[in-house]
């Protein structure tokens, strides 16, 4: 008889199921989710080429604002207002990209570095900011996912997340940082954090040949070549 296989989106959601009598004698593997349509990907990979050539100083990071405690958006604020008291010139690199909910707007993030905010988004909206972005920056205490460092890898977008669902799975020091969250880990990654550094990595991804490593096709032919 053929014993049934679990497949999970991380191994840190795999930890979870780890003690469970639901995976006992039962196979099971973690493969992070496809992002992108091959031919969806092909598309966005071409205007990605445009943005990177573009000659800039200034990092575009996106962030997604929620007013959720385990978003953690309020840590990430707290960091932020630090940076301003002790060393401001740091934040004169960065602009931030903020989609989701106002609440980061709403407590004053705009006087302390330069932002543009954009509501809540649709996908195609998502994905053309993924194009024109340097990095993604995660701060969630808790997630299974977040599927947007699955589609912001699977461009070749550099990501720096707190220690959470799928981020030690898909960022491994060259496409981004993971940190825990405290605040003196997340000031030290914004203090050394070098466009030339960024704009490097996103370069020889989008002409290497992995940049269909998550796509959905891909993500769907790794689970039928799985041996049983």
């Amino acid at each position: 008889l053929l014993k049934p296989k679990f497949i999970f989106p991380s191994s840190t959601y795999l930890s979870d199921f780890k003690n469970s009598i639901l995976i006992d004698n039962c196979d099971y593997l973690v493969t992070p989710f496809g992002a992108f349509f091959k031919k969806e990907l092909d598309f966005f990979i071409k205007r990605r080429k445009l943005y990177l050539e573009k000659n800039n100083i200034i990092i575009n990071i996106l962030i997604r604002s929620s007013e959720e405690p385990r978003k953690g958006c309020k840590f990430f604020l707290d960091s932020i207002k630090e940076i301003s008291l002790k060393d401001p010139s740091i934040l004169n690199k960065i602009k931030l990209h903020i989609i989701g909910d106002a609440f980061l707007t709403n407590n004053g993030i705009g006087k302390l570095i330069d932002t543009s905010y954009y509501g809540i988004v649709d996908r195609e909206r998502l994905l053309e900011l993924y194009v024109e972005s340097d990095i993604l920056l995660i701060t969630s205490e808790e997630d299974a996912g977040p599927i947007m460092i699955n589609e912001a890898c699977g461009i070749g977008l550099y990501v720096i997340s707190s220690k959470v669902g799928v981020a030690t799975d898909l960022i491994n020091g060259r496409n981004g940082q993971v940190y825990n969250q405290k605040t003196e880990e997340l000031i030290e990654i914004l203090n050394t954090l070098k466009i030339k550094t960024v704009r490097e990595y996103a370069n020889d991804f989008i002409n290497s040949d992995h940049n269909y490593r998550l796509s959905f096709e891909n993500f769907y032919e790794n689970i039928i070549h799985q041996k049983n």
